[in-house]
């Protein structure tokens, strides 16, 4: 995804549950041919917005666990909570619109 400012974006999103274990991730990033990257987390029921974080491609790539099983990085959900920008409030407002 290009953004109107010219970066390239990479977004992962994530269901989370009272089920979903502490140690669930989003899916892999397998290239960092990206700026930033978009982590949402969306409730598993209502499908609310949990969360939005933004994070530059160098903070996941070393943020993230690699896994030479699937060839990409993993980052943990509890740790993209953590990273970059908060953009939730950006997000739930477009969403309302």
């Amino acid at each position: 995804m290009l953004a109107a400012d010219g970066r390239r974006i990479q977004v992962k999103a994530r269901a989370m549950g009272p089920d979903t274990r502490s140690g669930a991730v989003f899916s892999a990033f397998r290239s960092f041919d990206f700026d930033i990257a978009v982590l949402i987390a969306f409730d598993s029921t209502t499908y609310e917005l949990r969360w939005a974080r933004e994070v530059p491609a160098a903070d996941i790539e070393t943020a993230g666990r690699h896994s030479s099983h699937i060839n990409g990085r993993l980052i943990r959900i509890s740790t993209g909570a953590k990273l970059g920008d908060d953009v939730t409030a950006r997000f739930k407002d477009v969403m309302s619109r």
